[in-house]
């Protein structure tokens, strides 16, 4: 099982944090600078003293134009940098869960290709269990095709000496059926011929 791991977290940037510091630090310096100006002992003459306090009008103005420059500068200097930054923390937290699914995909590829092996080897032990069985039964029917062979050859022969026996019946069928007319024929001629010998006639006088 494959664990996906957190979005790491991320830390803004150094130069964000350097720069935010740096900005505060400044406006507190000119804050005390402007304190500081304006504490200052002012001169005798009333001209010089407004003199004085129109320069510093002017001179703040001017600093604070430039410090709102700045200050609008530095921020959007500040909204790149925490863009870059956003940007990047996106990144990441796309970039590890794009690696974790790649890994999830290569797991399962990996998975895939090894039940698929499997299978093949279980597929090809099934291929080769049949092949033997197929040979198997292959000798089989040649032996019982071997053995029919025999018994039919030994069933014509069988069928031959019947066949054979059945002419030697009907021959000596014959034979004692000319035999016993020959008998008879010659039966009949000693018959015959014994009554018309004298031993019959002078034997009929004797019995007559």
């Amino acid at each position: 099982m494959i664990v996906v791991p957190s979005p790491p977290i991320v830390e803004p940037p150094p130069q964000v944090v350097k720069k935010c510091q740096g900005v505060g630090e400044d406006k507190a310096l000119k804050k005390r600078s402007r304190v500081a100006t304006f504490g200052q002992p002012m001169g005798a003459t009333g001209s010089f003293t407004k003199a004085l306090i129109e320069k510093g009008k002017e001179s703040t103005k001017t600093e604070e134009v430039q410090e709102h420059g700045y200050s609008i500068r530095d921020a959007l200097i500040d909204r790149v940098h925490d863009g870059r930054w956003m940007v990047r923390m996106q990144h990441e937290r796309i970039t590890v869960p794009r690696a974790a699914n790649k890994e999830l995909k290569i797991g399962a590829m990996s998975e895939v290709v090894a039940a698929t092996e499997q299978g093949a080897k279980e597929l090809q032990a099934n291929i080769d269990q049949l092949r033997a069985e197929l040979e198997s039964s292959k000798r089989l029917h040649k032996d019982l095709k071997q053995e029919v062979d025999t018994m039919h050859a030994s069933l014509q022969g069988a069928q031959d000496d019947r066949a054979r026996l059945e002419e030697d019946v009907l021959s000596l069928t014959e034979a004692l059926a000319l035999l016993e007319a020959k008998l008879k024929a010659k039966g009949l001629k000693v018959l015959i011929a014994y009554k018309a010998s004298r031993r019959f006639k002078s034997g009929l006088k004797k019995m007559g």
